[in-house]
């Protein structure tokens, strides 16, 4: 969805740790070790976003 709205623009993610570590999962592979069961689910959370006007 952010890459679709904001194609060739800069983009800045700002989350916590847990889900930094899934979205460098997503590129570089998931250790073969790591079960995403024993991890912290995160219940609640939001999406935000900020534009900056174009003058």
């Amino acid at each position: 969805m952010i890459m679709e709205d904001h194609k060739g623009e800069n983009v800045l993610i700002v989350t916590a740790a847990g889900n930094v570590r899934v979205i460098d999962y997503y590129f570089k592979g998931k250790p073969k070790d790591y079960d995403f069961v024993k991890g912290t689910i995160i219940k609640n959370g939001g999406l935000l976003t900020f534009e900056n006007s174009k003058i």
